[in-house]
């Protein structure tokens, strides 16, 4: 295992002090990085001139580089000992705050996501949405909050994989096999919630084409549109059995001017609500492989652990005075099977 924190552009400015170390990678959230410190008394107004807000951060984690900005530090002494540190980093997404802009010229979302990565500086990889050929969009919000929106609308996602900030569907499992883990031995702890409250069984999208005013779009996205996670029953088809049907009705955005645009805001909606059935967490033993996006499954477990699911969020721990450890969230549209 190798884990290298470099602080401040110099690899060992804090490595023997480290206590603790958390990183910890999200679909839907912000990375974020903390680390708490121990610092002697004797190093404490060396290293606290260069421990500010604002220093950059990289942390080589196995054949991963995370990097970012510390955006706070916490100093505590108590007595004669030394000074115990805690630095917050965030990835380069947070530079986007409080920024506006007036007016985004290009015409698709995938088109939109890329312009404003690009004033954050950071190598971005984003993959087409075809439905927003004929969009317009104008933007004058928090750009964090309005790539969340475009996200939610196409069940996309906003995350760090192989060095790059990646802008993908969130139910494609990340590139490369399956990562399978052992109850028992990798697996120390577990728990799964299966919720049919968000959960509906078509939804109704319309619009109004803005060049032809009198013409009004819809589009009917039902189960058979719906890509699947695990093979048992689905949260869909429960909510259909036990309740009936129930569908979700969206009024006319004023962003929904196309046919294309409608069909896949539809899909996308339903996808995402189909996903929020099945919610859990993992404890684990040191994984660093696992990122957001992949795909796991478990053996030795019951049902209904047994998976596939995909992962939403990890946390990796480090300390010094515990095991080394990883937390998995994850997500599914369904349950195992039951075969």
């Amino acid at each position: 295992m190798r884990c290298t924190l470099t602080i401040d552009s110099e690899k060992d400015l804090v490595s023997e002090y480290i206590r603790v170390l958390e990183f910890r990678e999200s679909m839907d959230e912000l990375d974020s990085l903390v680390v708490q410190l121990n610092i002697p008394r004797s190093e404490a107004s060396k290293l606290m001139k260069r421990l500010k807000p604002g220093i950059t951060y990289k942390l080589e984690l196995d054949k991963r580089t995370a990097e970012g900005d510390v955006v706070r530090v916490s100093v505590r002494r108590s007595g004669r000992q030394g000074l115990q540190v805690t630095l917050f980093g965030l990835e380069p997404l947070h530079r986007l705050r409080n920024q506006r802009l007036s007016e985004v010229k290009e015409q698709t979302r995938d088109a939109v996501v890329k312009t404003i990565l690009g004033l954050v500086k950071v190598s971005a990889s984003v993959q087409g949405v075809k439905p927003s050929a004929a969009e317009l969009v104008f933007i004058d919000d928090d750009q964090l909050r309005i790539l969340k929106q475009m996200c939610t609308e196409r069940n996309f996602a906003v995350f760090w994989s192989s060095g790059k900030v990646q802008f993908a569907p969130r139910n494609v499992p990340a590139a490369g096999s399956t990562i399978k883990l052992v109850w028992g031995h990798d697996v120390l702890e577990a728990s799964l919630d299966a919720d049919l409250s968000s959960i509906v069984t078509k939804v109704t999208m319309y619009g109004r084409d803005y060049r032809k005013a009198d013409e009004e779009l819809s589009f009917t996205a039902d189960k058979a549109k719906l890509k699947s996670i695990s093979p048992g029953d689905s949260g869909v088809d429960l909510r259909t059995k036990a309740m009936g049907d129930l569908e979700l009705v969206v009024p006319m955005p004023l962003s929904m001017g196309s046919a294309s645009a409608i069909e896949e805001t539809a899909i996308g909606t339903l996808q995402r609500r189909a996903e929020r059935f099945i919610q859990g967490r993992l404890r684990c033993t040191w994984h660093p492989e696992v990122v957001p996006s992949a795909k796991i499954e478990l053996t030795d477990a019951e049902f209904p652990f047994q998976g596939p699911f995909l992962v939403s969020a990890v946390t990796h721990t480090l300390s010094t005075f515990d095991a080394y450890s990883t937390q998995i969230e994850f997500f599914s549209d369904a349950y195992p099977s039951e075969s």
